[in-house]
């Protein structure tokens, strides 16, 4: 078990069972409401009442009318007159003990339209559709109200009902005024105001968790399928109060059955997937039970309906419930949390409201009685919700610390790579230091360190002459100049490297007699090479200079820097050309001919540096031009 589940382990244990027998009391309290409005005294209460039926529908059966003369109260239709539609007269018995200015009439249930005559004069009327009220509702008639005769008060009610829609009058107060407002106004409270405002709830309910559903469907299908079987919920409880009358009779009430379970349907899935159990085959098998039953319900004969609607689509849509209930409930005893635990207890709390209900259509509970179910369910819903968003809540809490934790773990990662680069950088400037210590030492002992030594051995043999010892030693220094020249941190460009050359030779060649021209070419200033690149070129410079002086005797040596374009990929090359116009090396004077070791260097210090060597004689000059690549 993880560190949060361990957390949230005990803290169920400490205060988790509180709340949910707090939100099971909530659960309950639709039915506490219900059960809490004023019952006016029983001798205001007519049980009785002579029944005739003034008119019948095309599509009743006749012979099931219900019984006619004196019958008890209540009278449900979907009891004693299945798959009846018309009107009904119910005369109650004449009371004389009871003044009409201060007696009231109080009918606790009525469905679907009714109207009320007192003393042979209408005082209540909605028979009219265009005034419907909705098909559960209580009535309130204040007798004062409409200038009744004093005297015996003789009262009729005629009901107008639909087949098998729950039509039917419920018990009849008669009474004073004072005695029976205060169970009409609970009554209005709990069955029309309080069903009409948890609607309304719901449906605002319903509203963030589309929205969530709607951003993206393939990850957010729990809130989908809440939002569906809550709205669909809602939008059904509003028959109570609103007539459908865009539809026939016949097809509103097998529309309001099938509505039962399209509602349920997207809820037990949620159930189920909601606590980890999804059940394929019993997602399977309640969609085909709607779709199917939903068509049946169309095409049952009206004698019949109410008894397949009872027994053969409410009790399986009842019975799924109560299996959908049972998984939450295993599941919460498997891995308890507090949103399954407080989930599980608003689901119990449903039962028995719910099977309030359904024996309410069998008849077995009071036609008077509130339907508990349109009460309670919504709670049931809000309960849901909650958890729903406590799961959002969450998400996005573990979110952000998973973010946080990611930042930080990004903060730490960044501070070690920086660490590693600057190692790394440190590392590779001391790695770079050496090389260059080394390259610089392998330079000096292979140029300036070989003159030394032969200058110094022929010193020590007694065989060179002043002038040769001046000489090795000039030549010595300019080996030396050339490794400064080329490492010094002033010696940015080429032209740099080759101007400090200039600096030293010019004066040396003026005195034998031989001028220097420089020619730098557009974008050719700007050359820059590395350190060993550049101490090639400045060797290759120092050589020519020493052939064309030795063997050639100029009288002028230019040197010319050029950048050159090459090849299909558009890399550039550079050209370090020294022309003289002396008489090349193939007519000097055979004394002064060397043996081309000269030669073969300056060629190889080329390739060294990835480029190439050309000597070339023309008429009246020589070319000894290198070209090399220039990095980008």
């Amino acid at each position: 078990m993880t560190a949060h589940h361990q957390t949230e382990a005990r803290s169920i244990g400490t205060d988790g069972w509180v709340l949910a027998c707090i939100f099971l009391l909530v659960m309950l309290l639709p039915v506490g409401i219900s059960r809490l409005a004023p019952t006016p005294a029983d001798t205001f209460r007519h049980l009785t009442a002579d029944a005739r039926v003034l008119s019948a529908e095309l599509s009743s059966h006749t012979s099931t009318t219900g019984p006619a003369g004196t019958l008890t109260l209540p009278d449900s239709w979907n009891l004693t007159r299945r798959g009846f539609g018309g009107t009904i007269e119910y005369r109650l018995r004449a009371i004389d003990n009871l003044s009409p200015s201060q007696a009231a009439i109080f009918i606790p249930r009525v469905k679907t339209y009714c109207e009320i005559v007192a003393q042979g004069k209408l005082i209540f009327s909605e028979t009219d559709i265009s005034q419907g009220r909705g098909s559960n509702r209580s009535v309130f008639v204040d007798l004062g109200e409409h200038q009744l005769t004093e005297g015996p008060l003789d009262v009729v009610i005629r009901v107008r009902g639909y087949p098998n829609d729950g039509s039917g009058l419920s018990e009849v107060y008669i009474g004073p005024v004072t005695a029976l407002r205060p169970s009409y106004l609970g009554r209005w409270l709990v069955q029309d105001e309080l069903l009409r405002l948890s609607n309304w709830i719901v449906l605002a309910m319903c509203v963030p968790f589309i929205l969530l559903w709607a951003r993206d469907p393939a990850n957010s299908q729990s809130y989908g399928l809440f939002a569906a079987g809550a709205f669909v919920f809602a939008a059904r409880s509003f028959h109570r109060q609103v007539d459908l009358q865009f539809l026939p009779s016949e097809l509103t009430t097998p529309l309001i059955s099938a509505s039962l379970g399209w509602a349920a349907l997207p809820l037990w899935i949620f159930l189920t997937r909601h606590v980890g159990t999804p059940l394929p085959r019993f997602e399977r098998l309640m969609t085909a039970f709607t779709i199917v039953g939903t068509i049946v319900l169309f095409f049952i004969p009206a004698r019949y309906y109410s008894l397949f609607d009872a027994l053969a689509w409410r009790t399986p849509v009842f019975l799924s419930g109560v299996f959908c209930i049972s998984i939450v409930i295993v599941q919460t005893i498997r891995k308890p949390s507090r949103s399954r635990i407080l989930l599980a207890s608003a689901l119990i709390a449903q039962l028995t409201p719910a099977l309030h209900d359904l024996l309410w259509l069998y008849g077995s509970v009071e036609f008077s009685a509130t339907q508990w179910f349109p009460l309670s369910f919504p709670v049931l819903l809000l309960v849901m919700a909650l958890v729903l968003a406590d799961d959002v809540a969450t998400t996005k809490r573990e979110l952000r610390n998973a973010n946080n934790e990611l930042e930080r773990r990004i903060s730490e990662a960044r501070a070690e790579l920086d660490d590693l680069y600057e190692k790394k950088r440190q590392s590779d400037a001391e790695a770079i230091v050496v090389e260059e210590r080394h390259r610089l030492m392998r330079d000096m002992h292979d140029g300036v360190g070989t003159h030394l030594s032969l200058l110094l051995s022929g010193l020590n043999e007694g065989k060179l002459s002043a002038g040769q010892v001046k000489d090795g030693v000039q030549t010595t220094l300019d080996e030396l100049r050339l490794l400064i020249d080329a490492r010094s941190s002033t010696t940015q460009t080429l032209v740099d490297a080759l101007s400090n050359l200039r600096d030293r030779l010019e004066p040396r060649l003026a005195s034998i007699g031989i001028s220097t021209r420089w020619e730098i070419q557009d974008r050719a200033d700007d050359i820059c090479l590395s350190a060993e690149t550049t101490l090639h070129l400045l060797r290759i410079v120092q050589e020519c200079l020493n052939n064309a002086i030795r063997h050639g005797r100029p009288s002028e040596i230019v040197f010319r820097v050029e950048r050159m374009h090459v090849g299909d990929d558009g890399g550039e090359r550079g050209r370090l050309a020294i022309i003289d116009n002396g008489c090349g090396p193939n007519a000097t004077h055979p004394t002064s001919k060397g043996n081309g070791r000269g030669l073969i260097n300056m060629a190889s210090r080329a390739r060294a540096i990835g480029g190439t060597f050309e000597l070339k004689r023309e008429p009246t000059q020589t070319i000894a031009a290198t070209t090399f690549p220039i990095a980008d």
